[in-house]
């Protein structure tokens, strides 16, 4: 899959400013009310869930293998794409604790960590969806639907955030209630991803 290039650290104010304003309300206890802010933490604490999808998609690659569902060829590219997805999905949580911990001179440039870590996971993740083709139907259906849960995942933390693409913000309200993204629990989660390897893989599911 093709390298994804750095994007311009934001320094400035304006639509950054704002979303490193939301951002940062996430470390003050008196804001923990705030729906918004309860909102996003509850979409960032996905972000270890989507991990663990994305380790099942190299369980996925080990039970389709050991069956003969996959070529060499092919199980070594979706074993990599699970590998990338995986370390995408670390570094992001590294640049949201470090963007916490930052100091206020630091929050817009450690803000555009994050939003380059996000942007960059999501282009990741569409390469994926794209290369991901492999001729046996199980594999490629379960692994799609994990890529595509996965990218939901950060589809709201990036709307949530105010830095959502135009095409992402749509689509992610349009599959929301009254215009309000509703952010799954863990459980939730944890069960959407089960319910696409349960039966093929059962190997690959996690703890709910």
């Amino acid at each position: 899959m093709e390298a994804i290039s750095r994007r311009t650290m934001i320094t400035g104010m304006g639509k950054a400013g704002l979303a490193v304003l939301a951002l940062e309300s996430l470390s003050l206890p008196l804001m923990v009310g705030c729906s918004f802010t309860s909102d996003l933490q509850k979409a960032i604490d996905l972000i270890p869930t989507a991990e663990s999808m994305a380790v099942g998609i190299g369980t996925i690659v080990t039970i389709a293998t050991g069956q003969g569902a996959l070529a060499p060829a092919e199980a070594a590219l979706i074993m990599g794409i699970g590998t990338l997805v995986k370390g995408g999905l670390s570094d992001l949580l590294a640049v949201i604790d470090a963007y916490k911990s930052a100091p206020s001179s630091s929050k817009a440039t450690a803000f555009g960590k994050v939003e380059t870590a996000l942007t960059a996971l999501q282009q990741n993740l569409a390469n994926a969806l794209r290369d991901a083709q492999v001729k046996n139907v199980s594999v490629q259906t379960a692994v799609a639907g994990v890529l595509t849960l996965v990218s939901g995942v950060l589809g709201d933390v990036e709307v949530l955030l105010g830095v959502a693409p135009a095409a992402v913000k749509s689509a992610r309200l349009k599959a929301s209630k009254n215009g309000k993204i509703t952010i799954p629990s863990n459980k939730e989660l944890a069960m959407s991803y089960n319910a696409l390897v349960r039966v093929n893989f059962p190997g690959a599911v996690i703890a709910q």
